[in-house]
């Protein structure tokens, strides 16, 4: 790499997050994870107490980084569908990305599991209680 050239390289928790976001919850392994982020397991567990504690950082890392755009769609004001209208646009555009695993990455990383595990299941749940989806839907 040539000096003063800036290339932009995924966080470990990002790289964590896209490996949940392509394989679910269940289907990532420790193994898949560590590889994605450039660690060992002894440093993935040193850094987080489990797979459930990685998987609630990496879902706050896509909710600032990729969610915000459904957030700013909703915050905009104007009649309900025109706001509608702007945020299907908005997800259909983010969720399709090249590169990138389609949909979204905190419900589809939970589908094709069984998980009974509340912790990781009520996440997904409360992202639908944020402020913003509540002042859309008209619950605020």
């Amino acid at each position: 790499m040539r000096s003063g050239e800036n290339v932009s390289l995924p966080s470990p928790i990002g790289a964590a997050g896209e490996t949940f976001w392509r394989l679910g919850y269940e289907g990532a392994s420790i193994a898949d994870l560590t590889a994605a982020m450039g660690i060992t397991p002894q440093s993935l567990y040193a850094a987080f107490t489990s797979k459930a504690d990685l998987y609630r950082e990496a879902v706050e890392q896509y909710r600032r980084e990729e969610g915000a755009a459904a957030g700013r769609n909703l915050a905009g004001g104007g009649h309900v569908v025109e706001v509608i209208g702007k945020l299907l646009r908005a997800s259909a555009h983010e969720f399709t990305r090249l590169g990138r695993p389609r949909g979204c990455m905190i419900s589809t990383a939970v589908l094709p599991s069984k998980i009974r595990q509340s912790q990781i299941t009520s996440r997904p749940c409360a992202v639908r209680r944020w402020p913003c989806w509540r002042r859309a839907s008209g619950r605020a």
